[in-house]
């Protein structure tokens, strides 16, 4: 990142502006100089998915969360396939209590980039949070059935186990991932 760092003026703004935001999103003490490069990014590339989201990481960090929506939102409305915008738009949603408005973003993100373990955890997570067991569960099997060597599913899974108190079928799947 130094390198590039070095050389951004010989880059178009688009990329400058990202690289710079990027590499000062790498410490939180340098956020304040990261949101202003991912702004004027945005100023000439309004709809950018990456900007969007990076910005949108940036005050998720910061548990800015109106901030963190909004744009995570024009990263999603401008057609990004990047499930993480998806996955952290709801989380931010999850975070202010708006989990109705969490699972919809998620359950849309199916439709719109396909059938992705990513997002079948993330509503695992979602349901798990919620307390509602099952749901996570059965949300955690789509995420196996959608990539079976994910072992992600393997510690959402372990984790609704744990709650549910089965400690055995937890801790099987925790000594999965350790074989993973």
């Amino acid at each position: 990142m130094e390198k590039a760092m070095e050389f951004k003026g010989r880059l178009p703004d688009r990329f400058r502006y990202l690289i710079e935001g990027d590499y000062y999103r790498s410490s939180e003490r340098t956020y304040d100089r990261a949101i202003p490069a991912y702004e004027k990014a945005l100023e000439l590339y309004p709809d950018d998915t990456t900007i969007n989201h990076n910005l949108a990481l940036t005050y998720f960090d910061l548990e800015e969360w109106d901030k963190a929506i909004s744009y995570y939102e024009r990263a999603v409305n401008a057609k990004t396939a990047f499930a993480p915008s998806f996955t952290q738009l709801a989380s931010a949603y999850r975070a202010i209590g708006e989990f109705d408005k969490a699972q919809a973003v998620l359950e849309s993100s199916l439709e719109y980039i396909g059938d992705k373990a990513f997002i079948h955890q993330g509503l695992a997570d979602l349901f798990l949070f919620m307390g509602k067991y099952d749901l996570a569960l059965s949300a955690v099997e789509k995420a196996f059935s959608s990539n079976p060597g994910n072992f992600l599913s393997y510690r959402f899974r372990g984790k609704i186990y744990m709650f549910q108190g089965d400690l055995k079928k937890a801790e099987d799947d925790f000594l999965r991932l350790q074989r993973k």
